[in-house]
């Protein structure tokens, strides 16, 4: 199912994440063909609270 995917696509993972361990970032993301990647170092499950000034900018750069 995730190869067919063709929307783009934008992987966002905290790099501490204890919940959902960040090694199956790379694994989500390299299942739908051409999407980007983004781990944000040193935060964890929550990264879009914990880190929101660098999240935001991910988020918002991809959607443009």
């Amino acid at each position: 199912m995730l190869p067919s995917v063709v929307a783009p696509t934008l992987v966002v993972h905290g790099g501490d994440d204890v919940f959902n361990p960040t090694a199956n970032a790379p694994l989500l993301a390299g299942r739908i063909p051409n999407a980007r990647l983004r781990i944000v170092d040193g935060a964890r499950h929550a990264y879009f609270e914990e880190f929101r000034a660098v999240a935001s900018p991910l988020v918002l750069d991809f959607l443009r």
